[in-house]
């Protein structure tokens, strides 16, 4: 390649590289400007998740050596590894002066070792162009992602969808100027903004005018945003749930969520509503385009394994989705899960010990973001290890990966007994388990026909497993082992694994479910030889398929929310959907099998039936995204657990003032005690500080009773043995809730006095007829 043409080919990759990387710069501020966040909290998030995600793609350009990049995979992969390595700096950095910069610190550093760097400096580095579909896609997907709990998200993404359709047939006219990027990019634009406002539109109309606390949801929207702001304050080893007792629970996405909050100072609420579901999105598909790259070759098959993986974990019974925003930790460490498995993938092809630090790396985050996805990804590595030692690779290759597996199973067992292993006499009822084959379908839904289920739920993933290690690409068939293995562990976990919270089987399902979409995928692709444009019968099977998953998830809704009692049980809730699949399965097995006689369709039959099977799962996830208005349609009433909870604004307002005062007055370190019962987390989410025992941890754990009481008998009863043991607890406020029952005193002196008082509460300062301990 002369130097002409490779000047040539930087120039367009780097071209490439920003427009995507504006594209998306745009549709993340224009999806919060529409969803109730500031003009200046969207620039600035953006800016800073900009910036650490730039921190990461030049990380990972230096880590892997290679000479050839896509812009879509610096993308991804630039958010995945920056955020975690801002995440970590900032943690390190908490209690230093440079607590302000720290998340930057590993960027600015990557940014001087680049411009050191004699194979960066002298341009020999090339950034693939990349189709400007993928990124539209990418930007279409995450609206999908989302709506399974915001279905008023569904108008856009149909606007966006005509979009594609749109330009795709301008820019395959030669003669039209939009077949030149920068008015395709004006015209994307232009249907982003609209499809956004007239998504704005549908959600004004349906619930009316909105403010960022309407986004909510439920008592545990208010935890994320208490976990984001205590580990942003105290880090993993204090809360501000339980003063001076470790967090001891899966924290790193809340440390990212502070990080990131904290470095573009953004109003309370914003990150754990808004940004940090919709960049965790674009990320993930980002790096999902990148996988499926590397496993189907095939460009018109790709965006159908993206959208897949958004649906892959929804099933005919209880709603279960990928990104699940029930679980702000799952839903944030899903970008992270995608991101180890395109590095492993990418390491199986140029393995080196910095990789294979990065790998090591990711292992503890995954565990201290969300154990569950943890374990089975390192079972699977742990067998791909042991898989490899019986190939004819080079030895300096099995010592890496046998030196990474070790060292990642020892880092997680650290980051268990440092972080999470509760403190004696803390262990919460929902981390207790039993090794038991459970009466839960992956944690969703009890029935006894499990076995059956798992059963045909490992045989496609066995099956396109198989198939895959026919194809010719070694990289692939070992990077199959990894995937497998982790399928059959996660898949053991959830079934074998009875936990006091079925949530957690869940997970394991979830994991699970991510890593079958690619392993399934790549089997079909090499099962069938599957060859641009796909055939009118297996569109028509992908069709038939998604109408008969949603048609037997409404059954069910039906069910749920008539009350039928026959919901829960066998007939109802699995066997007459099994069977609808079935029959459905037989009748066009027969006109597909007519069709080929009379060679009107061809192909393989096995991806004609795979077609189907696994486009039930998006029309379950249609339907399941609408569950909302179908019950409101039968109830008249409001989901509790999923609509938009203005009641909790109520809430807010009553408490807001005094939590206002309190946040002026206190500083940061102190402690404040209160009677508040409603497991809500208000006060440390509103204000920051650590509370003596928070109303949300009771009853999970039997070391704080003690606490409590001492609360109540305070509030009600104040006496000098009371005062002396809150004092001795560090606790230099409290906050009475007046809404609670049996609270008929005036004055709390001379052990409290009054600070600030409304309808609702009072503000105490404790005085100070005892000094403080000195761990204080």
């Amino acid at each position: 390649m002369s130097k002409l043409q490779q000047k040539v080919e930087v120039t367009n990759g780097l071209w490439s590289l920003n427009l995507c990387a504006g594209f998306i710069f745009l549709f993340l501020n224009l999806y919060l400007m529409t969803h109730e966040v500031s003009i200046s909290d969207s620039i600035s998030l953006s800016i800073v998740l900009g910036i650490q995600a730039i921190g990461g793609a030049i990380s990972w350009i230096l880590i892997s050596k290679r000479r050839e990049y896509e812009s879509i995979e610096l993308i991804g992969l630039g958010a995945g590894i920056g955020t975690v390595l801002s995440t970590i700096f900032a943690q390190i950095f908490r209690t230093t002066p440079l607590h302000v910069i720290s998340w930057a610190i590993p960027t600015v550093v990557v940014l001087a070792i680049s411009i050191k760097n004699s194979r960066l400096r002298r341009s020999h580095l090339v950034v693939k162009p990349v189709e400007a579909s993928s990124i539209y896609l990418v930007c279409t997907f995450s609206l999908v992602a989302l709506s399974s709990y915001f279905y008023d998200l569904w108008p856009a993404f149909l606007v966006m969808i005509v979009g594609f359709l749109f330009i795709r047939i301008l820019t395959n006219n030669q003669r039209s100027i939009f077949v030149q990027p920068r008015y395709s990019f004006i015209l994307s634009i232009l249907f982003i903004i609209f499809s956004l406002v007239t998504s704005s539109f549908f959600e004004t109309r349906w619930f009316g005018d909105r403010v960022i606390t309407d986004y909510i949801l439920g008592g545990d929207g208010t935890y994320f945003e208490a976990a984001m702001r205590s580990l942003s304050n105290f880090g993993p080893l204090d809360s501000v749930f339980q003063s001076h007792i470790k967090f001891d629970y899966y924290f790193f996405s809340s440390a990212w969520a502070g990080t990131t909050s904290d470095a573009a100072f953004a109003s309370p609420w914003v990150v754990t509503t808004q940004f940090a579901l919709i960049s965790t999105v674009l990320g993930s598909l980002c790096l999902a385009f990148t996988l499926s790259k590397r496993i189907t070759p095939n460009s018109k098959v790709q965006p159908y394994i993206v959208l897949a993986l958004v649906s892959a974990s929804a099933q005919v019974g209880e709603p279960n989705f990928i990104f699940d925003i029930g679980s702000f930790s799952a839903f944030v460490t899903i970008l992270w899960l995608i991101t180890i498995l395109v590095i492993i993938n990418f390491f199986l092809d140029f393995p080196n010990s910095k990789t294979a630090a990065l790998i090591t790396v990711l292992m503890v985050v995954l565990f201290i973001s969300k154990s569950q996805f943890s374990v089975p990804v390192y079972v699977g590595f742990l067998s791909l290890t042991i898989f490899y030692l019986f190939t004819k690779e080079t030895i300096k290759t099995k010592k890496l990966l046998i030196l990474t597996s070790v060292c990642s199973g020892v880092c997680i067992y650290l980051a268990h007994v440092i972080f999470i292993k509760p403190q004696a006499g803390t262990v919460v009822n929902y981390f207790t388990y039993k090794f038991v084959l459970n009466g839960s379908l992956f944690g969703m839904l009890s029935n006894k026909f499990n076995l059956m289920v798992v059963f045909l739920f490992l045989v496609f993933k066995i099956y396109g497993f198989w198939w895959g290690l026919r194809g010719e690409n070694t990289t692939t068939k070992y990077f199959l082992f990894f995937l497998l293995g982790l399928v059959l562990a996660g898949t053991g976990a959830s079934v074998l694994f009875n936990f006091a919270s079925s949530a957690a089987n869940r997970y394991f399902f979830l994991v699970t479910s991510v890593s079958a979409v690619f392993l399934v995928s790549n089997g079909v692709y090499e099962r069938s030889n599957l060859k641009p444009p796909i055939s009118w019968h297996v569109m028509l099977m992908i069709g038939f398929g998604g109408i008969t998953g949603f048609w037997s998830a409404r059954k069910i809704y039906l069910r749920l929310y008539n009350f039928d009692a026959d919901f829960y049980s066998i007939r109802g809730a699995i066997v007459r959907p099994l069977v609808t699949m079935l029959f459905i399965s037989i009748f066009f097995f027969v006109i597909l099998k007519v069709s080929s006689r009379l060679r009107l369709a061809r192909g393989s039959y096995a991806l004609l039936l795979a077609a189907f099977f696994i486009s039930i799962t998006p029309g379950v996830f249609i339907m399941s995204s609408i569950r909302q208005p179908l019950q409101e349609r039968i109830s008249l009433g409001f989901d509790p657990l999923f609509a938009k909870d203005h009641s909790l604004n109520i809430e807010i307002s009553q408490v807001s003032n005094a939590m206002s005062f309190l946040t002026e007055n206190a500083f940061e370190k102190e402690i404040v005690a209160s009677n508040r019962k409603k497991p809500d987390a208000l006060i440390p989410a509103l204000t920051g500080l650590r509370s003596y025992a928070d109303s949300y941890t009771r009853g999970h754990s039997s070391a704080t009773t003690a606490r409590y009481l001492l609360i109540d008998n305070f509030v009600k009863r104040p006496s000098d043995g009371g005062y002396r043991s809150l004092r001795g607890g560090c606790v230099t406020w409290f906050y009475v809730d007046k809404t609670e029952p049996e609270i008929y005193r005036l004055t709390w002196e001379p052990y409290a006095k009054i600070q600030y008082e409304d309808e609702f509460g009072a503000v105490l300062r404790m005085s100070d007829l005892v000094k403080l301990p000195s761990n204080c």
